[in-house]
């Protein structure tokens, strides 16, 4: 789930996937596909279970916390009012079927923690040899 606190008219363009934003004055602000960042995401968390060999689904929806006029929105876009977003879940839970018990849930969580540690993201360039300039 991801929250995004985006508001007024919102356009969705693809060539490159985009939102444009019109506000009340006519000028229009273009930002970053959420849909986008969202199947990145979704891509690198399956990613991440599959070189782990954990078989699990993986699902992703984009929450607006604003009330927002939609245009150009392709059939199917995971796209959901933040007001909808417990109903979602209660919906999801009644419908599928448990994929992983407590134990193993604990199992995975924990792993997920230690990947903040492991990364050591600082300095880069150093670590994989790259030359900053150049």
């Amino acid at each position: 789930m991801k929250a995004k606190r985006i508001w007024g008219t919102l356009i969705y363009r693809e060539n490159p996937r985009r939102l444009e934003r019109q506000n009340e004055d006519g000028t229009i602000l273009t930002m970053k596909c959420p849909i986008l960042q969202l199947e990145s995401q979704v891509a690198a968390v399956r990613e991440w279970l599959g070189r782990r060999e954990i078989a699990l689904p993986v699902d992703g929806r984009i929450a607006f916390t604003y009330q927002n006029t939609w245009e150009g929105l392709p059939d199917g876009t995971p796209i959901l009012p933040a007001r909808e977003v417990p109903f979602y879940l209660a919906r999801e839970c009644a419908l599928t079927e448990l994929y992983i018990d407590e134990k193993t849930f604990d199992h995975v969580a924990g792993m997920h923690a230690l990947e903040r540690y492991r990364f050591d993201r600082f300095p880069l360039c150093t670590k994989f040899d790259v030359n900053p300039n150049g």
